[in-house]
């Protein structure tokens, strides 16, 4: 099952280390889903690194196994390949920042892995929360 990987859900996973790092680690494993991201998750993330490691309480080097794993399961898509969708995108949504990932949800035609309640109004496009892809993981429920 392919899925559009929220920047939120990466950061939760690092600090809080709950459900979505589960995902991730499970995932890894398994290899159930196939994350896709825009490039545009890579300067979000990276404005936040120092921030996300020192409320991690992790020690670098832990840190950065950790974002290893998960990253290793993401591929980056350049925005080229999802810009023309950009305006029908920013017409579905309330908050910008989710932009880069509605249009390429649209793009790629599958859904998006995110725990923010905005993006689940949108009707044309399923969000699942982590907690929904650790019981598909664990065989608990259907896609």
């Amino acid at each position: 099952m392919e899925l559009i990987v929220d920047v939120n859900v990466v950061l939760s996973a690092l600090v809080k280390r709950g459900v979505s790092f589960k995902v991730f680690a499970l995932n890894s494993i398994i290899r159930k889903f196939r994350f896709f991201a825009p490039d545009f998750m890579l300067s979000e993330f990276a404005k936040h690194k120092d921030r996300i490691l020192k409320e991690s309480g992790l020690r670098e080097q832990v840190f950065s196994a950790i974002v290893d794993l998960i990253f290793s399961q993401i591929e980056i898509v350049p925005s080229e390949v999802f810009g023309n969708l950009v305006p029908k995108a920013m017409e579905l949504l309330k908050d910008e920042k989710d932009v880069p990932y509605v249009a390429l949800s649209l793009a790629f035609n599958c859904p998006i892995f995110s725990g923010d309640s905005d993006l689940r109004e949108i009707e044309r496009i399923k969000v699942y929360s982590s907690r929904e892809l650790l019981e598909m993981l664990l065989n608990k429920k259907r896609e």
